[in-house]
């Protein structure tokens, strides 16, 4: 599937592989190299993350669907706890 990119000077959906409106240009001059040629950027522009479980505060949500989810993240923390100790564990038992 190719990516789309929309470029926040004119507005233009492009999908040009180094992310550089084929309109606009570059944006500055150090993504250019001293030939003139377009440095590619190897960064992941979408990379995986992985986000803590966090507390649910929405005041908009209903108490009980709160303190559902809210239970649900605890047992999502403690899984994480479970799983930190035995990596921990593990790497003093291999070292």
């Amino acid at each position: 599937m190719k990516r789309s990119y929309l470029c926040s000077k004119c507005a233009v959906w492009h999908a040009a592989e180094d992310g550089h409106c084929p309109t606009c240009g570059p944006v500055n001059s150090e993504s250019l190299r001293p030939d003139g040629r377009h440095t590619l950027d190897h960064r992941t522009p979408n990379p995986f993350e992985m986000p803590l479980p966090t507390w649910v505060k929405d005041p908009a949500i209903p108490a009980p669907v709160r303190l559902l989810k809210n239970s649900v993240v605890a047992l999502q923390w403690v899984a994480m706890l479970f799983a930190g100790s035995i990596a921990w564990m593990a790497y003093w038992v291999a070292v």
